[in-house]
């Protein structure tokens, strides 16, 4: 499954469900955070608290039931959440260098002088910060893990017909494209014609 190469390791084997039980965990899990925000109103600080109070509770009450099963007793000692250097440098490195990408391709755009290029773009960014009047931060990020999580087991199942239409829709879109751009192209020529014919 080629478009999936790029994918890290530990991401691909949750996001292509090689280990179901932590790929519905994590989704689950996912799913219940935004429920409890969007659905109940809640907010980090509520959430918080109430995810540290129910763990307080229930680690209270296996302590208390340990006592008459001493082979269930919780853990000695919480578990703990380890960053190296090396994964805290990798990150920065690619969220930097993804940036200077973006800003960079911004930057090229801007100063292009294909005007077509540049009417596609702002009509992109746009269209973009007009549907994001629509949701907020946290949806878009649930829509995301959605999609990453359920894409590829739909790819897998329907590939051939998936690729088909992909391929139709990339040659409809650069036949469309080309149209608007030479319709663009022309505009601006005769616009530029009847300014130098006034001078």
């Amino acid at each position: 499954m080629s478009i999936f190469e790029n994918i890290s390791p530990e991401v691909s084997k949750y996001v292509l469900w090689h280990e179901p039980v932590w790929s519905g965990a994590i989704l689950g899990g996912a799913t219940f955070v935004y429920v409890a925000v969007e659905g109940f109103d809640y907010n980090i600080i509520n959430m918080s608290a109430n995810v540290a109070f129910i763990s307080v509770l229930v680690l209270a009450l296996w302590s208390q039931v340990a006592v008459f099963l001493p082979n269930r007793a919780p853990p000695t000692a919480a578990p703990k959440l380890q960053l190296t250097e090396a994964q805290i440098r990798g990150f920065a490195e690619e969220t930097t260098a993804n940036s200077n990408a973006l800003l960079e391709a911004l930057f090229s755009v801007g100063v292009s002088k294909d005007k077509a290029l540049i009417m596609k773009v702002l009509a992109c960014l746009y269209i973009t910060a007009q549907i994001g009047t629509y949701f907020h931060v946290l949806t878009c990020a649930y829509i995301a893990l959605c999609v990453a999580f359920t894409w590829p087991l739909f790819y897998r199942k329907f590939k051939q017909e998936i690729d088909l239409a992909v391929s139709e829709g990339r040659k409809q879109f650069h036949i469309h494209s080309s149209k608007i751009k030479q319709q663009l192209l022309a505009k601006m020529g005769k616009g530029s014609g009847a300014g130098t014919k006034e001078e």
